[in-house]
């Protein structure tokens, strides 16, 4: 009897070991959490100008660089002001030649002061001297500011020329393109970009689990096939107010992807590191496939081909046999 009993015990010593791993592994699952790997940003790029487009230099699935033109208004009569406004600020002429005035009459101003001081012309002379080397002085001064209107006149009109030019706000790629080169771009968007060189995984947890999740917590995200390995990320957003009718609040992760080696639209799974745990032994599971859509199957195609190939047999002429081919 103790042979026996000592072999129970041993038995369900051995069962509960195995089945260690099992229960860590259950547990392991219990803490991950579904998620959706979303862009950072989505703009739709517009412009303040209303006018045509001349050109849109990009396309859909282009990768575009921060400050990068993307696309051109129509512009020739903004060119043209801008050109004439540019030579208005680089004509000097009337700057100098009233500049020369002011100096003349100075000097000359000067010689009939130094004669005013030996009696050897009137008071009303050297005041009339004076004056006239004064407004010379003014009118010199005059030129040099309608100069430095002109040069702002200028800066105005390649700011308005600026304007017909689209630049890319992010580092990211063309989503969609909305318009193409002829069509008007009033109060519409020209280009969806997406900022894929941070990604975030928005993941929807339960109340229970509020208090867990903290800003700059560590997490673990394995994307769905056929991607394969795990990527490390960080929370960014822990939501204060949570759902109240389905006992829920939502945790943002940001996940650095600056190769672009990630596509967005990836269902996920995540895991919250814990004080401590490593995430090479906190590694969830991936999210299980999806169903393979039902024009993508090979032998759905293949049945619908050959089905497709079939003659059609009139009902009429079927009892004798006759195949009548399709229409």
């Amino acid at each position: 009897m103790k042979m026996k009993s000592r072999n129970l015990t041993l038995r369900f010593t051995a069962a509960a070991l195995l089945a260690l791993p099992a229960a860590r592994s259950l547990a392991g699952d219990a803490a991950a959490t579904d998620c959706l790997l979303e862009p950072n940003r989505v703009v739709d790029l517009s412009s303040s100008v209303r006018g045509v487009l001349s050109q849109v230099l990009v396309d859909r699935g282009d990768t575009v660089e921060e400050g990068q033109i993307v696309a051109r208004f129509d512009s020739s009569v903004e060119q043209a002001a801008m050109d004439l406004a540019r030579a208005r600020a680089a004509a000097n002429a009337q700057v100098r030649a009233d500049q020369l005035n002011a100096e003349f009459a100075a000097r000359r101003s000067e010689r009939v002061g130094t004669l005013y001081n030996q009696s050897a012309v009137s008071g009303d002379q050297f005041d009339e001297t004076k004056t006239s080397a004064r407004l010379r002085e003014l009118q010199a001064q005059q030129a040099r500011e309608n100069q430095r209107l002109a040069q702002l006149e200028a800066r105005q009109a390649q700011e308005v020329l600026n304007r017909h030019v689209v630049r890319s706000p992010v580092r990211g790629v063309v989503v969609h393109r909305y318009l193409s080169p002829g069509e008007s771009a009033e109060d519409r968007p020209i280009l969806r970009i997406a900022e894929i060189q941070t990604l975030r995984a928005e993941a929807i947890m339960p109340v229970a689990a509020f208090g867990a999740v903290k800003v700059g917590q560590k997490a673990v995200i394995v994307p769905e096939a056929p991607l394969t390995g795990y990527y490390v990320g960080s929370v960014a957003v822990v939501d204060r107010v949570a759902d109240a009718a389905s006992g829920t609040f939502r945790a943002r992760v940001l996940l650095a992807n600056s190769d672009y080696s990630l596509p967005s639209g990836l269902r996920c799974s995540v895991r919250f590191l814990q004080p401590g745990e490593t995430a090479a032994e906190n590694v969830p599971l991936a999210p299980q496939g999806r169903p393979t859509p039902r024009l993508a199957s090979p032998g759905l195609r293949e049945r619908r081909g050959r089905a497709a190939a079939l003659p059609t047999v009139a009902p009429d002429t079927a009892r004798r046999g006759t195949v009548a081919q399709a229409r």
